[in-house]
Order: C-alpha cells, then sequence, then structure tokens
C-alpha cells in the first residue's frame, strides 16, 4: 500500500464508525456511542 491508500484506508473506516456512532447516540446508547466516536477520532488523528 502507499501512503495515499493508508490514508483512506483510515478515512473510510473512520466514517464507517462515526454512521455507526449516529445509530447508537439516535438509540440512546450512550456508553457504546462515546466508545466508537473514540474510535473514530483515533483513526482521524492517526493520518495527521
Amino acid at each position: 500500500m502507499i501512503k495515499q491508500e493508508h490514508i483512506e484506508y483510515w478515512l473510510n473506516t473512520s466514517n464507517d464508525d462515526f454512521e455507526v456512532f449516529n445509530v447508537l447516540y439516535e438509540n440512546k446508547n450512550y456508553l457504546h456511542a462515546l466508545f466508537i466516536a473514540h474510535l473514530s477520532i483515533e483513526k482521524l488523528i492517526i493520518i495527521n
């Protein structure tokens, strides 16, 4: 994998996690929503 492919991978998985976060949050599953949000943010930090 080249650098750009790694960046796209982490962006895509972060976006997927954020979608899961939204579903969990809307269903008032706050503990798990917070955990998934944390994962999503970590993935964005990795690529910067």
